[in-house]
């Protein structure tokens, strides 16, 4: 009865203090902001915006691909790896010609 009852709290241990778990290293995204406004703009200009960002995790962040949800959209990346506590950011540029 004693030896479950002490298995028990190593167990309930393990779980309620999640520090002891080995987790694996993953990259967190984290943007400083997400929204540019750049309020009433004419036809046909080129708009640009940086968004900065930092890698808050622990490992490497890699991006592969920017996928742009309008054609009028591009990006240019500062760099494509981000190591852990390193910052980078994407250049976005919108075309507002026939919109």
């Amino acid at each position: 009865m004693k030896a479950s009852i002490i298995l028990c709290l190593v167990l309930l241990t393990g779980l309620l203090c999640p520090g002891y778990i080995h987790q694996e290293p993953e990259p967190v995204l984290t943007f400083t902001a997400k929204v540019h406004d750049f309020g009433t703009v004419p036809q046909d200009t080129l708009l640009t915006a940086k968004f900065p960002f930092t890698n808050t995790g622990n490992a490497p962040l890699i991006i592969r691909k920017v996928n742009p949800e309008c054609l009028c959209t591009g990006y240019t990346l500062s760099k494509d790896t981000i190591q852990p506590k390193e910052s980078a950011y994407i250049e976005l540029q919108l075309n507002t010609s026939g919109k």
